[in-house]
């Protein structure tokens, strides 16, 4: 019975993928099971339940495959795959919540979230990084490579010399962001938008 419902979610993923070209069927097949196999290896490793987070690797981007779209993947596929899983009827509703808020805060790697938050971005940037070892990270990214590196017994080498980066000066980056989106949104409170369709502002926005 172990990972059951994980293959009623492979079924799902696969009448979709057929909507798509084949070269890119392919390679979305590839790009969500290995996302959901580095999740479901993180979360043994962790000690959390293994099938629940490779559900959650493998619907982890549902609303950009469905329609192309890249924008906020995170946002868009959970509330792409809400009714979907809820209407399968073999999740709890705490196993919802949990597969649903690790697609949301999936590119969120700056902050620290739940577990299994923390499982899919982890699983997200491996694959990203196994994919083309060549591509350079991020400053934010190299940091939480280093950690899962370190935490998989694997060599940081890998990922080159300019891992070693300032983890204070990274903090105040982060705290100068903080501070700018804090006066942005005082900005925005003080002009009267109103959340409609109707609202030019707030269509902008």
């Amino acid at each position: 019975m172990r990972f059951k419902r994980l293959g009623s979610v492979r079924k799902l993923i696969r009448k979709m993928l057929p909507t798509i070209e084949t070269n890119v069927e392919t390679s979305t097949w590839l790009h969500l099971s290995a996302v959901s196999t580095f999740a479901s290896m993180l979360a043994m490793r962790r000690g959390q339940d293994s099938e629940i987070a490779a559900i959650a690797g493998l619907l982890h981007d549902y609303y950009f495959y469905k329609t192309g779209i890249k924008d906020f993947p995170g946002p868009n596929s959970a509330d792409a795959v809400r009714p979907i899983i809820r209407g399968m009827q073999i999740f709890t509703d705490e196993e919802l919540t949990v597969i649903l808020r690790s697609i949301f805060y999936q590119e969120d790697r700056h902050q620290i979230h739940g577990p299994y938050e923390e499982i899919i971005k982890d699983a997200v940037l491996l694959q990203a990084y196994f994919q083309d070892t060549r591509k350079k990270p991020s400053k934010t990214d190299i940091h939480r490579l280093r950690n899962v590196f370190v935490e998989l017994e694997i060599s940081d080498e890998r990922i080159g010399t300019e891992s070693k980066i300032d983890q204070k000066m990274m903090n105040l980056n982060f705290e100068d962001r903080r501070l700018m989106l804090a006066d942005f949104s005082e900005m925005l409170a003080g002009q009267n938008i109103i959340g409609i369709p109707e609202d030019a502002r707030y269509r902008e926005i």
